[in-house]
């Protein structure tokens, strides 16, 4: 519990490193997309008691899933602009200026 948007990484797992500009444009779209349209009601569980021991937390915890819906895709989506900030300020290889320079990023 706790934390920010800005600490949670982005990782895309569907295409290979290497990419280029176009690809990742191309990935943040999709994946934006994507977090604007989740919806909890959508997910499905190996076992029905799951799905339906899943949605009375959400219900409890959040006053609703259109709540929890709302709730996660505003920090699903501020951390995908966190994530594309650090992207883009590394060099073309792939490698962290703070890397380069022996610095690290703060953890908070």
């Amino acid at each position: 519990m706790g934390g920010t948007a800005e600490q949670i990484e982005l990782i895309n797992l569907t295409r290979q490193e290497g990419g280029g500009q176009q690809g990742d444009a191309a990935d943040d779209a999709a994946l934006e997309l994507a977090l604007r349209s989740f919806d909890a009601r959508n997910a499905t569980c190996t076992l029905e008691e799951d799905c339906s021991r899943l949605l009375s937390v959400i219900e409890s915890a959040f006053g609703g899933v259109g709540r929890f819906n709302e709730q996660l895709r505003a920090v699903l989506l501020q951390a995908c602009a966190s994530s594309q900030k650090r992207r883009q300020a590394r060099t073309p290889s792939g490698r962290d200026h703070s890397v380069k320079w022996g610095l690290s990023r703060r953890s908070e």
